[in-house]
């Protein structure tokens, strides 16, 4: 299929991305780069989302780094521990409590 030909030849664009530079910006580095990775993301997501309605099925491989994203995703369900309560108290206060009272890690 020639989707995947062009899937292929985002992901290698995907190499230059470390290349990227511009004398015009104000972060000659980092702004550039960022620019070259989400015109790839974006290319990638707008093929697989073209690749599935073509096929009429949505097909995700399985990979073994899928575990640690599970992990983080259950991580995020925990109960949360008693330091962690009085730290998301206190960074839920007004910024003008905050400043007088003080966030303490």
């Amino acid at each position: 299929m020639w989707l995947a030909g062009v899937e292929r030849w985002f992901l290698r664009a995907g190499l230059f991305v470390p290349l990227g530079f511009a004398c015009d910006t104000f972060d000659q580095y980092v702004l550039p780069k960022l620019l070259i990775a989400r015109v790839i993301l974006l290319g990638l997501l707008i093929l697989f989302v073209i690749r599935a309605a073509l096929s009429g099925a949505l097909m995700v491989k399985r990979t073994p780094l899928d575990l640690p994203l599970v992990a983080r995703g259950l991580q995020r369900h925990r109960p949360p521990c008693a330091g962690r309560l009085v730290q998301d108290e206190q960074l839920r206060r007004p910024a003008g409590r905050r400043l007088l009272v003080g966030v303490h890690a």
